[in-house]
């Protein structure tokens, strides 16, 4: 149908899973360092800022093309101030449904089965 015989489609079917997967973890691998960075730093952990500083320069070696910035830090700060400042008792919100579940919460709150 369109031009792949069965063994060229389920190759590129493979080629294309272990793509994604590399990238998946390169990702996955950024967001634990950044995770574990503000942890230690709202912790006042500095021994582990700096450990992890340190990864972070071997994970800009290893992903020059999506490295972790100054830029990067400050932008992560910020949204993570925001997310927080937008939560309700730890949860986030879909901001348009927020007001409805907040005051289901405020209303309901010990028995969360009258919720729906």
């Amino acid at each position: 149908m369109f031009g792949f015989t069965p063994a060229e489609y389920s190759r590129q079917l493979e080629i294309n899973m272990k793509a994604k997967g590399a990238e998946r973890a390169t990702v996955e691998r950024r967001n634990r360092l950044l995770n574990k960075y503000f942890k230690a730093l709202f912790d006042g952990d500095s021994d582990t800022v700096a450990s992890v500083m340190e990864a972070m320069g071997e994970y800009n070696s290893d992903h020059p093309d999506y490295p972790i910035t100054s830029q990067t830090l400050q932008r992560s700060m910020k949204s993570r101030i925001n997310n927080k400042k937008e939560q309700y008792h730890g949860l986030t919100f879909n901001s348009r449904l927020r007001d409805r579940y907040v005051q289901y919460m405020e209303e309901y709150g010990d028995n969360p089965s009258l919720f729906f």
